[in-house]
């Protein structure tokens, strides 16, 4: 089921704090029984495109899969995936591999010998901001569209990205990183249009009641929220409510109102202003203690220390 057009505003917020910063593309051939482990990071993102051969794809938080010519298969969290010739070929790290720099903003990596067994082209992202939004693990691990799914929009994006990655022109990081940010939320906008079969971000808002509670934590993060009262907004009773949120989301209704509280925290404590109490009133806490053991939960370190990694100079 498709999210609600009403809720468009919560995602529309996430993708607006996930701006790409740097892309770097890739593209690996794999020769025999080989395969690559694609380098961990919390903050790095693969978008890969088998442009030749088969390729087995699985990783620490996704499923085997099996990826076709033409697939395109976003992986969220790089966490040291990996491409393989088959099910059972060895994967080493791509710093193991022979590594040539190609023009452009482009790398190409060549891994096992024999035959050719599968090219993939790869755009790997990284974010602009230090640290993800609070809500970007409710994204998908990973999400494959099928070469024979894919419409004109996303077909042409994939080209212009194979143009840029060959062409060595003047700002063509630039352009990769533009054309890559067009393909991310392309993918993001399919998803949430099918539907996934994982809680999470796109699931629940394709719950029309627990979109409607969705929508107004993100838009009022810092009200005194009660089961009840997101119940009422919900139209169900407390129970199902309860119940159906953490199926569809994969959180409690408390974790993501302080996961969306955490990030507009992040946004005053990175602007540097406001003392951390003061923090801690505008985004619905009655204390600091509990504002520091709440952001400490999400982000791992307490706010002051966050603070000073991260404010505005």
């Amino acid at each position: 089921m498709a999210i609600d057009p009403t809720a468009s505003q919560v995602l529309n917020q996430v993708l607006d704090a996930l701006a790409i910063g740097t892309v770097h593309l890739t593209e690996s051939t794999l020769y025999g029984s080989s395969g690559l482990v694609f380098p961990d990071g919390a903050t790095a993102t693969c978008l890969h495109q088998l442009q030749e051969g088969t390729v087995w794809l699985d990783g620490p938080t996704i499923e085997l899969q099996v990826i076709h010519p033409g697939d395109v298969a976003w992986v969220l969290r790089a966490n040291g995936h990996r491409g393989r010739t088959s099910e059972h070929a060895h994967a080493v790290p791509l710093a193991e591999a022979q590594l040539d720099l190609g023009p452009g903003v482009s790398k190409r990596v060549r891994c096992g010998e024999g035959p050719l067994k599968a090219r993939i082209f790869t755009s790997n992202i990284m974010w602009s901001a230090p640290d993800p939004h609070p809500l970007f693990d409710l994204f998908p691990s990973l999400f494959v569209l099928r070469k024979e799914e894919q419409d004109e929009g996303l077909q042409a994006l994939l080209h212009l990205l194979e143009v840029e990655r060959d062409s060595g022109a003047a700002g063509s990081p630039v352009v990769a990183s533009r054309l890559t940010e067009l393909l991310w939320i392309h993918l993001v906008r399919r998803a949430a249009r099918e539907g996934l079969p994982e809680p999470g971000l796109l699931d629940g808002l394709s719950h029309p009641g627990v979109a409607k509670a969705m929508t107004a934590i993100g838009e009022r993060p810092a009200d005194a929220w009660t089961l009840e009262g997101l119940a009422r907004i919900a139209g169900m009773s407390r129970t199902q409510f309860a119940r159906t949120f953490r199926r569809r989301v994969g959180l409690t209704p408390f974790d993501y109102v302080r996961r969306w509280r955490v990030h507009r925290a992040q946004e005053l404590l990175r602007d540097g202003r406001l003392p951390l109490d003061a923090v801690a009133t505008e985004v619905g806490y009655a204390s600091s203690v509990s504002f520091s053991r709440s952001f400490s939960a999400v982000t791992g370190v307490p706010p002051g220390q966050w603070r000073r990694q991260h404010t505005l100079t």
